[in-house]
């Protein structure tokens, strides 16, 4: 049995939500598996529920020749580890591992991202077993936007404020994602208008609000870094700045303006748009795939 660990969210989560669907994608492919719930919760953003028959609750019980795959949020599993028991840290997010954490020559890796490989190598000298790239579902369709109509998502972000206020005052209409939100209405009720999408989050594992976005027709504009460097290419897939940590800017005033001078390129640049909202479709459904996930799992559980 392979026991996929999941710490309740404080809010919705795309790491939460791609370990429920790595547990469905495991019972697919033969593995049998269940998602383990710390706390009683439902991740009811998630537009394919879990079969209850697959989900579990409290400490589960163990037994030899099992696997737990653990995220790095609640990284070691030192309550259930025991003797026959393969223990998996799923890193989606480095910022979550512990401090000054130390790996055992017995514990094993696995990422969601080339960047997060080499960061494991890196830093904590790991050698990762291998990846488990996300995909996404057929519902994210391009669809006719909103002329200028720029997407910003409220987080806690110490950019927003600054970034909203010279959206507004260039004559952008922004569209400010302020509550949490389904999968389903992310789609309908924000990305299917928007017209573009300003990513301000960083560090990033793998930004799956990108891939979204790109798939949906918006155009991505804001910083890449971490994982989006594998998808977020400047001028082909996207209009992108780096990232704070990597920049060296002088203020947070200098990021904003260096974004929004993007913003000011794209909007003047028709051909340009339609370019990149297709070459950032494209490459996504390409490179992010069921079948290619499918492939990683069994190489690493087999």
């Amino acid at each position: 049995m392979i026991h996929w660990l999941i710490p309740k969210p404080a809010s919705p989560s795309g790491g939460v939500w791609f370990l429920h669907r790595l547990c469905r994608l495991a019972n697919e492919l033969g593995y049998p598996s269940r998602v383990v719930r710390s706390e009683p919760f439902e991740v009811w953003w998630d537009p394919e529920p879990m079969p209850a028959e697959q989900v579990s609750r409290g400490v589960p019980l163990i037994s030899q020749g099992d696997t737990v795959i653990c995220p790095e949020v609640t990284w070691p599993p030192s309550s259930i580890s025991a003797l026959g028991v393969r223990n998996i840290c799923f890193v989606q997010n480095y910022i979550w591992l512990a401090q000054n954490l130390k790996f055992l020559e017995k514990d094993q890796v696995v990422t969601c991202s080339r960047f997060l490989d080499n960061h494991m190598r890196r830093v904590y000298g790991v050698r990762p077993l291998g990846l488990l790239t996300p995909w996404l579902d057929d519902y994210w369709q391009p669809t006719p936007k909103e002329a200028n109509l720029t997407l910003l998502s409220s987080r806690r972000n110490p950019y927003f404020e600054k970034m909203k206020a010279a959206l507004e005052a260039a004559n952008f209409p922004v569209l400010v994602l302020d509550k949490p939100v389904t999968q389903k209405e992310l789609y309908s009720e924000y990305l299917a208008r928007a017209e573009f999408y300003v990513h301000l989050v960083h560090p990033e594992g793998w930004p799956m609000a990108c891939a979204e976005a790109m798939l949906s027709g918006t155009i991505i504009c804001g910083t890449t870094g971490g994982g989006g460097n594998e998808f977020l290419f400047h001028g082909e897939t996207a209009r992108v700045v780096q990232d704070p940590e990597n920049g060296q800017y002088g203020s947070a005033d200098e990021f904003v303006r260096r974004i929004m001078e993007q913003m000011e390129i794209l909007r003047g640049d028709a051909a340009m748009r339609s370019r990149i909202w297709q070459q950032a479709r494209s490459f996504v459904l390409s490179r992010y795939s069921k079948q290619r996930t499918s492939e990683q799992l069994k190489a690493i559980l087999g």
